[in-house]
């Protein structure tokens, strides 16, 4: 009896200390004013669990970085056994093949076309043409479509929870984040997303661009659920916006892309009196199209708070820069991806917003085709992010760049790829993947730049996309060289000019009197400040000719005439991304701005954006 009694104080005891201990843990680290303890310590219990199951993942991590190049032998061995008895395994005498070298021998370079009749039939319910008895698919991934049409991939129920569970959430970038951003906490997030009516294939399987898969599921947002039934952007950002402003202590802004948290914080400023208004009396402004059942249930969740709503428009009436910060003072980090070098100014408009004191920091390296492709190992330079190759994610394989352009698919003999032993670092290389999911040796267009390497595996910049090529008359002029010439026209215009959008078009996909003449590039380009001159805007067609020698050659034969630039009426490309949510299959939590125009039917919106 005296035994018994004994443990029991003892447990007694350890489980208050345990208790004190997590208490005076969450007051450092900092927690949301609306968790009720018990809350707390739930949530508290979830982030120390996560905690521990990042640091065991970053073991295996390490592990497989050391051994980067039979980590990934392996995996495209068991890929080939696994699959070697669906449709396309069949088709190409999977069977046969016994290794690496063999595998890179026999089966060709691939795009989507080779692949759309086996994913149309595993749309269909013929999940065997790509997919193993034993695998089930979740959802059917749909692309933005920047480079082209739309394109839908079949996501297991296993990768999705390798996506969700082993890498988003207790990836080594978990780690890394919390090195060299900031500890976590109980603070709560705004997701910036648009919930979207579901879509179906014939077959019944969900499809969607994924964007959800990115929330942490440890955090808690600001945004009710009740607000996930608004289906329309504009109501969905100010309802994202009201609530997040409420909370003077959220902790973090996160979005797919970071241009999304930037429409976010410029429909924040642009509607900053019905914002405070709304917080100073506890209700959403009557004029906000939402049924009146959802209305009902946000009002009941809202409170009048006057003093937070003099803080709000203290903030706003400071005006644009320093904006997060005063808005939030212990906001730790906006979240959203922006490599790239065409996504800089996104960079740069974000750096406006936020200062020096909060960081702005990428997700995870993936894409609606191929799914997770890398992680960030450290936070070292957030305007480039730098991402460390997942060695169990997909096979890799990495097609030289060639003069800054990529190889038609014809152009490319199977030797020519190389493995990532054979990488040079400050190399450009566009990515051939093959897949958890039933892509082999697949190009979707990504080029990376190596910077170097973490123990064996490739540490990569993403660096630009090589679909968005303009090739009038062979001169094969890249996305990152004509970005390139932009921004140095761009450093020789006044100060006070700053590129907002921009996308460019084959002037023979433009209506008479635009296809006239020598056929040329059309540059639309969305502007802040004074209007260009003639001469000032025909800087890049010099910038571009002193940069790509094809380009100036045909120039100067008479080939290419000289570029036509537009300047734009301002919010013509966010009424662009809407004209596309309404009338193609893009949603607007995947958009991104297609930076060459490919179909006369958008060129011709954008000229008619100008008599508009």
């Amino acid at each position: 009896m005296e035994w018994a009694l004994s443990t029991g104080v003892t447990v007694i005891s350890a489980s208050l200390v345990a208790l004190l201990a997590a208490v005076l843990d969450i007051t450092r680290r900092g927690c949301s004013d609306d968790l009720t303890w018990p809350q707390a310590l739930r949530l508290y219990a979830r982030k120390v669990k996560r905690a521990l199951k990042t640091r065991w993942q970053h073991r295996q991590f390490v592990r497989d970085t050391t051994n980067f190049a039979q980590c990934q032998a392996d995996l495209l061995l068991n890929l080939l056994r696994a699959h070697e008895k669906t449709g396309y395994g069949r088709d190409h005498q999977f069977a046969s093949i016994q290794s690496v070298e063999e595998f890179r021998r026999s089966h060709p370079i691939t795009e989507y076309d080779h692949f759309k009749d086996y994913i149309d039939r595993a749309a269909a319910g013929e999940t065997s043409a790509m997919l193993a008895d034993d695998e089930t698919v979740a959802i059917f991934s749909q692309t933005s479509g920047t480079t082209g049409a739309n394109k839908r991939f079949p996501i297991t129920k296993r990768s999705s929870h390798r996506f969700i569970e082993i890498q988003l959430n207790h990836g080594p970038h978990q780690l890394a984040q919390a090195r060299d951003i900031a500890p976590w906490d109980l603070r709560n997030s705004v997701f910036v997303a648009i919930t979207q009516p579901p879509k179906y294939t014939i077959s019944g399987h969900f499809q969607s661009g994924g964007s959800k898969l990115l929330v942490d599921s440890t955090n808690r947002l600001t945004t009710p659920e009740v607000a996930d039934q608004v289906m329309t952007e504009f109501e969905s950002h100010y309802l994202h916006a009201l609530f997040g402003l409420r909370d003077q202590k959220l902790g973090s802004i996160s979005a797919v892309f970071l241009s999304f948290v930037l429409s976010l914080l410029k429909r924040m400023e642009e509607h900053q009196d019905d914002l405070v208004a709304d917080i100073r009396r506890g209700r959403v402004k009557e004029d906000l199209a939402i049924d009146a059942d959802i209305r009902t249930k946000l009002n009941a969740l809202l409170t009048p708070m006057p003093a937070r709503a003099e803080e709000v428009r203290a903030a706003f009436a400071g005006g644009s820069d320093g904006l997060v910060p005063r808005l939030w003072p212990e906001l730790k980090f906006i979240m959203g991806a922006h490599g790239g070098i065409t996504n800089a100014m996104y960079y740069q408009k974000a750096l406006q917003y936020c200062g020096a004191s909060v960081p702005i920091i990428t997700y995870v390296y993936s894409s609606s085709d191929v799914g997770i492709i890398g992680v960030p190992t450290d936070f070292g330079c957030l305007e480039r992010p730098v991402f460390t190759l997942l060695p169990d994610a997909c096979f890799f394989e990495f097609l030289p760049m060639l003069d800054g352009r990529a190889k038609t698919l014809e152009e490319i003999t199977r030797e020519e790829l190389l493995l990532s032993h054979q990488l040079e670092v400050g190399g450009e290389y566009e990515l051939i993947t093959t897949t958890r999911t039933g892509l082999y040796r697949y190009r979707f267009g990504d080029v990376l730049r190596v910077v170097g390497f973490y123990h064996h595996a490739p540490r990569v910049e993403f660096a630009y996309r090589a679909g968005q090529l303009l090739n009038i008359d062979d001169e094969k002029v890249s996305e990152k060289a004509f970005f390139e010439s932009v921004d140095e026209a761009r450093s020789q215009w006044p100060p006070e000019v700053v590129v907002k959008e921009y996308t460019v078009a084959d002037s023979r996909l433009a209506p008479a009197p635009h296809s006239s003449g020598d056929p040329h590039y059309m540059l639309f380009l969305e502007l802040d400040g004074p209007r260009l001159t003639e001469g000032q805007t025909q800087l890049v067609d010099g910038c571009l000719r002193g940069r790509h020698e094809r380009y100036a050659g045909h120039r100067c034969l008479g080939r290419l005439g000289p570029i036509a630039v537009f300047q734009l009426p301002a919010g013509t490309f966010e009424r662009f991304r809407a004209h596309l949510v309404e009338t193609t299959p893009v949603t607007p939590n995947q958009f991104k701005v297609p930076r060459v125009l490919k179909s006369g039917g958008r060129v011709q919106w954008f000229l008619d954006s100008m008599e508009g």
